[in-house]
């Protein structure tokens, strides 16, 4: 036993320690006052790591990268007012998507919420339709077991297979910055863990899996969990032979064959699925969701977050991708002619509908995936909504590891999810591949300390909205410009200098490319390199 500082107020040295006995590692603080218990609670705890980012937004989003890889739940802290409401699209992005974030929020005292005091809001309960729990924990009316009891509750809804955020909200009378001496104790608190799932395929499944020769297609979606999953290369090879599999990049299975234009314009009457198995998110091709739809197959879920796609109903096994697809492939018969049918088709229209044009979007992202498959594995990330489209159709070294913040699918966050991704694990190189509007949009992400040294950033600079210029709508009503694709007024080049960032140059030329990009890749600190797309023909 040892004694340390804490903060005066007992609220903020009950969550504190007892997120850290739970097993809380990483709390990343915007700077504010009315969060200042929290702040020197935090600090004066052995157990925490603190990261400082000066946006409440980019701070939520960098806590969201954190998690990625393996999934421990980081707390995001506030101050009072709007700065606390800044959480939301990270929390909403958690919530989709299955991200353990802790939103902790400082609060002005209850009794003053409805006197127009300066930065106050309606805080208890803001985010409770993008979290699993909402606290409210009013120090003057809870004791230290109470709050203490309250935090470890709310715990296992962190570390469930579904994993989802929570948002504790904590009211500070005055004065804020005085400190007391605590007696410390890292014994790790008893939580109670959730029951698992039974890892034997439902029973109702093998109605739709046991009949001779079944039609069954795996759709694997975004999938952050099965990223962690070792064997998912020989786990693949066992499947593919038993039932067709289409699978986006952000699966985790590793193929060569996400893209879905060897399917259009029309599903194929021939390869129509009566069975389809999701894993993970929604897929991202409107196009594949629709297809599907029209062949009206029997829809099963494995994993924990299953959503009714198509609105007909969804039959969901809540285990683990991996446990469920390591059961799925030991349930079927070693060949079918479906999948073998499904394979074929693939294979002949694939390879001749998938070659990028010179000095296009697609070629930098091939020869990306090229280049770093000279490299050691990376955490590679792409920005919505161009980019992470792009990915689909470049084959990326296996031994990486992507992402996208495919939940909710905004704008919101795809820097500071990177920055937060690269701060957690700083001997990883950590890639992100960005439009210049995604890149503008999110540079607060970039006011963080440390600086994580691991980050590449690749712009793609196409003046503007790429998605936009793809979708009909905006050049049918004559507005593309300025109002959908709106083209940065901003220099980009000058972020490098704002933001402490190697500047590799802009790229016009495949060439230029060429040798611009191993010195953006070989540097040993951050470094920023464009890639020019504005003059092409």
């Amino acid at each position: 036993m040892s004694s340390r500082r804490t903060s005066s107020h007992p609220a903020a040295e009950a969550i504190i320690d007892e997120l850290a006995r739970c097993g809380l590692r990483h709390l990343v603080l915007s700077p504010g006052s009315r969060s200042a218990p929290i702040v020197i609670a935090a600090h004066h705890h052995p157990a925490i790591h603190i990261t400082v980012a000066l946006d409440e937004r980019s701070a939520a989003h960098i806590a969201l990268g954190m998690t990625l890889k393996d999934g421990a739940p980081v707390a995001v802290l506030s101050t009072s007012g709007t700065a606390a409401i800044n959480h939301g699209p990270a929390l909403a992005e958690a919530h989709f998507a299955g991200h353990p974030i802790i939103s902790i929020t400082a609060d002005r005292g209850p009794e003053t919420r409805h006197r127009g005091h300066g930065q106050t809001a309606h805080q208890p309960g803001l985010f409770a339709p993008h979290v699993a729990a909402s606290l409210d924990l009013d120090e003057t009316a809870l004791d230290a077991e109470e709050l203490r009891a309250a935090v470890r509750r709310v715990w296992p809804l962190l570390t469930a297979p579904d994993r989802q955020p929570v948002h504790i909200n904590v009211p500070f009378d005055e004065s804020l910055y005085e400190t007391a001496e605590v007696t410390d104790s890292l014994e790790r608190s008893d939580v109670p863990s959730a029951n698992p799932a039974p890892a034997e395929l439902p029973d109702d499944w093998m109605d739709f899996l046991g009949c001779h020769a079944p039609r069954v297609l795996l759709l694997a979606g975004a999938d952050v969990d099965f990223w962690r999953c070792e064997g998912r290369a020989e786990l693949l090879e066992a499947l593919g032979s038993r039932l067709a599999v289409w699978a986006d990049r952000l699966s985790g299975l590793p193929t060569d064959w996400a893209d879905e234009a060897w399917l259009l314009p029309e599903w194929p009457a021939d390869l129509a699925p009566d069975v389809v198995i999701t894993t993970g998110l929604p897929p991202m091709s409107k196009h594949i969701r629709r297809a599907l739809g029209d062949t009206e197959p029997v829809h099963l879920h494995i994993g924990p977050c299953s959503k009714d796609i198509w609105g007909r109903g969804v039959s969901a096994w809540p285990v683990s991708t991996a446990t469920g697809l390591t059961a799925l492939a030991e349930a079927l018969p070693e060949f079918n002619a479906f999948a073998e049918d499904w394979q074929v088709a693939r294979d002949r229209q694939f390879h001749t509908t998938n070659k990028p044009q010179a000095w296009s979007d697609h070629a930098v992202f091939a020869a990306l995936a090229e280049l770093l498959a000279t490299r050691p594995p990376a955490s590679i990330h792409f920005a919505n909504s161009t980019a992470a489209r792009l990915l689909q159709r470049v084959n990326w070294p296996q031994a990486s590891r992507l992402h996208a913040n495919r939940g909710v699918a905004g704008i919101d966050g795809c820097t500071s999810t990177a920055v937060g991704d690269a701060l957690r694990h700083p001997d990883q190189e950590v890639v992100l591949v960005t439009g210049d509007t995604a890149w503008l949009y999110d540079l607060n992400g970039l006011h963080v300390q440390p600086f994580p040294s691991n980050l590449r950033i690749l712009v793609i600079d196409n003046a503007g909205g790429q998605i936009f210029r793809w979708l009909p709508g905006p050049t049918a009503v004559g507005l593309t410009e300025p109002y959908f694709a709106a083209p940065p007024t901003a220099s980009l080049e000058a972020t490098a200098d704002l933001h402490r960032l190697h500047f590799a140059g802009r790229a016009t030329t495949e060439a230029e490319w060429i040798r611009m990009s191993r010195v953006w890749l070989e540097h040993s600190g951050p470094s920023l390199l464009i890639a020019d797309l504005t003059s092409r023909e």
